[in-house]
C-alpha cells in the first residue's frame, strides 16, 4: 500500500475540520507519464489550526496496475471516486473489468 501526502492550507480564522473519503481518487498532474493514480484505502480525519498548512497523509491503492508506482509524482485530488478497495488486488481487479 502506498500513502500519498496531501497538502492542506486552511485560511480561515478558526481551526477546520474534514475527512479525506475512502475511494477518493488523486490523479497524476500527466496523464501521459505512465505513473500510476491512486484511490484513498481508508477515510482521514483531519484538523488544520486557523491559518496554518498542513500535510495530511493517507493510505493509498494503485489504480494503473501497468504503470509505474507514483514515487514522489505531483498529483492532486480530484473530484471522482471509486467503491472503497479493501485490497491492491481488488482495486486491480475492478479497475480491469472497467477496460
Amino acid at each position: 500500500m502506498f500513502s500519498a501526502r496531501i497538502r492542506i492550507r486552511n485560511n480561515k480564522p478558526y481551526d477546520t475540520s474534514g475527512i479525506i473519503y475512502a475511494g477518493t481518487v488523486i490523479e497524476t498532474l500527466d496523464p501521459f507519464s505512465r505513473v500510476q493514480n491512486l484511490s484513498v484505502a481508508q477515510s482521514v480525519h483531519f484538523t488544520i489550526p486557523a491559518g496554518e498548512v498542513h500535510i495530511v497523509s493517507v493510505p493509498a491503492w494503485c489504480l494503473n496496475k501497468s504503470y509505474s508506482p507514483p514515487r514522489g509524482t505531483p498529483m492532486r485530488v480530484t473530484g471522482l471516486t471509486v467503491a472503497p478497495y479493501g485490497s491492491q488486488d481488488e482495486a486491480w481487479d475492478d479497475m480491469g473489468r472497467r477496460r
